[in-house]
């Protein structure tokens, strides 16, 4: 499968009046389109997020290859576009969509997807989950991992967000985008888990509450369902 290695996109699909703000920028233009400059592409190989900037991989030109490899940042929830670049997830992925008016290609279950193939193999949500428990990886690694989980709604999912918001060792920006997770799972499911809800605690209690009560949804603990509106 041939999927993009190079760090930077050769072009952005962003027209004029929308233009991505690089530092020291110099653009070309082509009709309505923008072009970025050689100068701004990624000139040591690395695969790099094209909307926050992350570094994804690093290359080896002694082996000729990036580390980790194209299929493992797939697995762990990186997105290729073909002719453009990578995003370090969903998140930033759809974030760059809503800021440049594009749209990405998407699959069956909605994410944005070239390379059906890639996900199948990674058997996503698995490898989502990995990174979410992984202590050794990066905040940030775990944070764009809780968000994505918020997309599978499964038995191990919700154990895997559940634990990690409950993990008082776990720095707060992912304890909160696993409540943000339970909540999204929760509203587009229309049940909530009484229990669950009730053992969440800190900020992940506090950001599942949020989107609620955004959604105008309270927790009703004696309704079967857990769900209802505001003021039923």
């Amino acid at each position: 499968i041939d999927i993009p290695t190079t760090g930077h996109p050769s072009f952005l699909w962003e027209r004029e009046d929308k233009r991505y703000h690089m530092p020291q920028a110099e653009r070309e233009r082509l009709g309505p389109f923008i072009i970025t400059s050689q100068r701004n592409l990624s000139d040591d190989g690395s695969i790099v997020c094209s909307h926050c900037q992350k570094v994804l991989a690093v290359y080896s030109p002694t082996s000729d290859s990036h580390t980790p490899t194209p299929q493992n940042l797939t697995r762990h929830g990186a997105v290729p576009i073909p002719n453009f670049g990578w995003f370090c997830s969903q998140r930033c992925a759809t974030t760059y969509e809503s800021a440049f008016s594009v749209r990405f290609q998407r699959n069956a279950l909605g994410q944005i997807s070239y390379y059906d193939e890639l996900l199948d193999h990674a058997q996503q949500p698995e490898g989502l989950i990995s990174v979410l428990l992984d202590k050794s990886a990066s905040i940030s690694d775990r944070d764009d991992a809780a968000m994505d989980l918020g997309d599978y709604n499964t038995p191990e999912v919700i154990h895997a967000l559940a634990t990690i918001a409950g993990d008082m060792s776990v720095d707060e920006i992912v304890r909160a985008s696993c409540g943000e997770s339970l909540a999204n799972l929760w509203i587009a499911h229309g049940k909530i888990d009484n229990s669950l809800y009730e053992a969440l605690v800190g900020i992940a209690r506090q950001e599942a509450e949020r989107l609620l009560n955004a959604q105008g949804i309270h927790h009703d603990e004696t309704n079967g369902s857990g769900l209802g509106p505001r003021g039923a």
